[in-house]
């Protein structure tokens, strides 16, 4: 017997290896019929997602949204706000009326002109009048001018210009 030794070492070990890859075919088999287990999740619908989520703490985000912190929401504002106020900034007229009372002297509607800011200098507004021999013609009344115009646009409205045409 001792001459067949290694055919029976041979045979030995091929019995061994058999029998190991049949134990792996086998558990193989059982791991594919099995059915699932709680170690693999069920799918759920959105509710239910979003009921676990909360239970477990967090929260669910949609996956095309942004979204942003607090700061950054903070600054985002800001900016925007900055933004609608240059452009309201850009398209407000500032209008200042006044009115001219019966008897109101040159100076006095020169003065009123300064303070609205519709003239640069009183004493050239007066001379312009006295130029053109205007400073008996000032019409009472009320007047409202857009922005800042011109001296001669002023000098127009507020008086019988005889070079002014349908007046």
């Amino acid at each position: 017997m001792l001459k067949n030794k290694s055919l029976l070492a041979g045979l030995g070990i091929g019995l061994i290896v058999g029998a190991l890859l049949l134990q792996t075919m086998t558990f193989a088999d059982r791991l594919d019929n099995q059915e699932p287990t709680a170690q693999q999740p069920e799918v759920q619908d959105e509710e239910q997602l979003e009921d676990e989520a909360d239970r477990l703490g967090y929260a669910l985000i949609q996956k095309d949204t942004t979204y942003f912190t607090e700061e950054q929401l903070a600054a985002r504002i800001e900016e925007a706000r900055q933004q609608a106020i240059e452009e309201t900034a850009s398209t407000i007229v500032e209008r200042k009326s006044f009115i001219i009372v019966p008897g109101t002297r040159p100076g006095g509607v020169s003065d009123m002109l300064h303070t609205l800011e519709l003239i640069a200098d009183k004493q050239v507004f007066l001379d312009e009048l006295s130029r053109r021999g205007l400073t008996t013609k000032i019409i009472s009344g009320m007047y409202t001018f857009e922005g800042t115009p011109e001296m001669d646009a002023i000098i127009r409205e507020i008086t019988l210009d005889p070079e002014t045409p349908n007046r």
